[in-house]
């Protein structure tokens, strides 16, 4: 009497026992899936290793297979399969992290514009005034008029006019000694 041989002594490639175990799984067959996996036991650990990683319990194991897969396409079906088996309810949980964490972007960029706005708005207020202030005491300030004794020109003259005095009064008093 032969027995039937296992998946594990057919020439089938790994991945492609795990394609038919997930195909089973995802069928109507639970029995047929269960009786192959209970008949090869490493394909059972593969097995239940996928269902934690796709169950969400473990997303870091989730992303450590994505990190393995052997291409980027494989990769990205990986993560779209994951997605697609997720409940409803946690899809619409996961949304709303999204959501609340865009949120929370949202407000603290419009906190930082706001107090970039009252900076900028503060400064161009002191600008504005400083302006305002100067031209203000430019127009106030009166003009200083300069006295003709005052002008350095005007100076030399009556410096020179005081040496020639000196020269002749010094003349004289020479000719009277």
């Amino acid at each position: 009497m032969t027995c039937l041989p296992d998946s594990t002594e057919n020439e089938i490639p790994h991945r492609g026992l795990i394609d038919i175990s997930e195909t089973l799984a995802r069928g109507n067959c639970s029995q047929l899936h269960e009786l192959n996996l209970s008949r090869n036991a490493e394909l059972r650990g593969i097995v239940k290793f996928l269902d934690l990683i796709r169950g969400g319990k473990c997303p870091s194991l989730t992303i450590l297979q994505v990190g393995y897969a052997q291409s980027a396409a494989e990769g990205y079906a990986l993560a779209k399969d994951t997605l697609k088996r997720m409940s409803v309810e946690e899809l619409q949980q996961r949304f709303e992290q999204r959501l609340a964490a865009v949120q929370l972007q949202n407000d603290a960029k419009a906190a930082r514009d706001q107090k970039r706005c009252i900076r900028q708005c503060q400064h161009l207020r002191e600008l504005y005034d400083h302006l305002e202030n100067e031209a203000d005491r430019a127009l106030r300030r009166r003009k200083l008029i300069r006295k003709s004794k005052h002008l350095l020109i005007h100076q030399e003259i009556t410096r020179l006019k005081q040496e020639r005095q000196h020269r002749l009064l010094c003349r004289e008093l020479d000719r009277d000694v």
